[in-house]
């Protein structure tokens, strides 16, 4: 990704390729000079009637102004790459050179054909609907320069309208736009189409108008249909990288699971309650008092069962004819037992 730039660098940048156009222009246009001649020639071939000029300067001004169209024309290809390096920094995905250079001579292409289509069928139509309002007494004189004016605003119209499916794919790349949600503004497009062919200057018999929105609206469903190709491709080549990350993934080897930690089946017991320290009488720590008596009878037991080294079960706190010799209450302190 570039760097981020000032504005000042911004400002360079720009009076850099604007430096690139004007001598583009500058070139096209003495080749437009030195070819004057036929291309005059060639503009006069719908009128078919010679050209007049109204002031000392009309024909250099004449010359000029071709030189000028033809330098403009000839140098667009190189207008619009400059255009597009420089607004490049603010497009969401860099331009790849090999993509830049199909969008630069489909550029052309349709400007091309545009024009050829208004010189070769909307001027001569035109100029024969205005010719029919002439007569004996109104004999047309058509200056070069109003005529020379007339034929260029017919190409640059038509050329930039032949730029609609140029333009669509453009916005497609930015955010992808499903064919479907442009053939829903199909009634928007015809009418349009026809307001568009209405308003232009001229155009002012419905024969000119229909052959004028013909092309808008043909361009329209190219463009759908370009849109259409493009999501689809674009659906293909997503459907294959998801194939192939599945094979890369399939063909690593498989890592050995991690050992589960084995499940404590074993039934909780249930815990007593925590016991809080208690002293006795004799300094030892006690547990509660519900429990004294239990713990007592169980200590008795356990020194019985070392001392005479008999089963616990035959000797009993209880029995007082038992010889031997007797615990205190607390277990500990021994008595003199009855002989």
């Amino acid at each position: 990704m570039p760097e981020k730039q000032t504005f000042h660098e911004h400002i360079a940048e720009l009076r850099r390729r604007l430096l690139w156009v004007f001598l583009a222009v500058g070139v096209s246009a003495t080749i437009g000079y030195n070819l004057r001649a036929p291309i005059i020639k060639l503009l006069q071939q719908p009128l078919g009637k010679p050209l007049f000029y109204s002031s000392p300067a009309g024909s250099f001004n004449f010359v000029m102004e071709i030189a000028a169209v033809v330098g403009i024309f000839v140098a667009l290809p190189v207008l619009v790459y400059q255009l597009l390096r420089f607004i490049e920094p603010a497009l969401p995905k860099r331009i790849r050179k090999k993509s830049m250079l199909s969008v630069i001579s489909t550029s052309f292409f349709l400007a091309v054909a545009g024009a050829a289509f208004a010189f070769w069928y909307i001027v001569p139509t035109s100029l024969k609907f205005f010719g029919g309002y002439s007569s004996e007494n109104v004999q047309p004189l058509i200056s070069a320069n109003e005529y020379l004016r007339f034929v260029v605003n017919s190409l640059v119209t038509f050329a930039v309208i032949f730029q609609i499916p140029l333009i669509f794919y453009f916005i497609d790349r930015i955010k992808p736009i499903p064919p479907k949600k442009i053939l829903k503004y199909q009634k928007h497009t015809i009418a349009g189409a026809f307001l568009i062919a209405v308003l232009l200057p001229f155009t002012y018999d419905p024969i000119t108008q229909f052959i004028i929105a013909i092309p808008i609206i043909f361009l329209f469903y190219l463009s759908a249909a370009i849109l259409w190709q493009t999501n689809r491709k674009r659906a293909k080549q997503l459907a294959q990288q998801t194939v192939t990350t599945h094979q890369t993934v399939a063909q690593q080897p498989l890592m050995p699971a991690a050992p589960r930690p084995l499940l404590n089946v074993t039934p909780s017991q249930p815990q007593a309650p925590p016991l809080r320290p208690r002293l006795s009488i004799d300094g030892f720590v006690a547990a509660r008092p519900q429990r004294v008596a239990q713990a007592t009878v169980q200590v008795q037991r356990t020194l019985v069962a070392q001392t005479t080294r008999r089963p616990i079960q035959e000797f009993s706190p209880l029995r007082p004819q038992l010889k031997a010799r007797h615990l205190s209450i607390d277990g500990i302190s021994p008595l003199l037992g009855a002989s």
